[in-house]
């Protein structure tokens, strides 16, 4: 299951990637670097997604409810601070 769901992370960074060099953000810099920013974006919106999903899970509580409350607000805070993330640094000359 591990490799699995590593795999499925891999993937769906780089398909987000494509996607938003070529879609999104119509970006047509330098693959190498944009896709190293864009790892780095990865990777701290992913930190920001479990300190927030650690810190509103103690405040929500530990109902189920609750629980999934936690995960809407983390899974949000993720999403939006990646698309700032892409649209400040990653793919700013876009």
């Amino acid at each position: 299951p591990q490799i699995a769901n590593a795999a499925g992370y891999a993937a769906g960074i780089a398909l987000g990637f494509v996607l938003n060099r070529g879609f999104v953000f119509r970006d047509d810099g330098h693959i190498g670097k944009t896709g190293a920013r864009y790892l780095g974006a990865v990777a701290v919106a992913f930190v920001a997604n479990q300190a927030v999903l650690f810190a509103v899970g103690h405040l929500y509580g530990d109902a189920a409810l609750a629980r999934l409350a936690a995960q809407l607000t983390a899974m949000a805070s993720y999403t939006l601070l990646l698309y700032a993330l892409c649209r400040t640094w990653v793919f700013r000359g876009a």
